[in-house]
């Protein structure tokens, strides 16, 4: 019996797939931030937007921010996994407290920056295991 090897990683597929996690980020991140929702049913209410939010933010910050940086890291011949990492986690955090902040239920600073670096983080490490990019090592 013949066993096949396993496909070769895709960025192609791991670009429009990694994005798909940002819900399961994104909703116990908002669910668990002090003052954002008033009770538990504010939270089943708002699940369904933070859902349908969080995916399009997902393939936003995808083009925007994993993209752009992954080209960037290529050109310097510094792309590997942690530094890709690294940088769309700081990058994601700064966009995502800029445009948090101020806003109708905002919450401080520092909290929009974790929630925004921890789905750019979630997004940007799904993405180099689908891809391929799943060592620190220079590609």
């Amino acid at each position: 019996m013949r066993i096949e090897p396993p496909p070769e990683p895709s960025p192609l597929i791991a670009f429009f797939s990694a994005p798909l996690i940002t819900p399961v980020l994104a909703i116990p991140l908002a669910a668990f931030l002090p003052g954002m929702y008033a009770s538990e049913i504010d939270i089943l209410i708002a699940l369904p937007f933070v859902v349908v939010a969080s995916l399009i933010y997902g393939y936003i910050g995808m083009l925007v921010v994993c993209l752009p940086v992954m080209l960037i890291l290529r050109a310097l011949k510094r792309l590997n996994t942690l530094t890709l990492c690294l940088v769309t986690t700081l990058v994601g955090g700064i966009l995502w407290a800029g445009l948090m902040h101020g806003g109708p239920g905002s919450v401080s600073v520092p909290l929009s920056f974790l929630v925004g670096a921890a789905c750019s983080l979630g997004v940007t490490a799904f993405f180099c295991v689908l891809g391929g990019l799943g060592s620190v090592r220079r590609h």
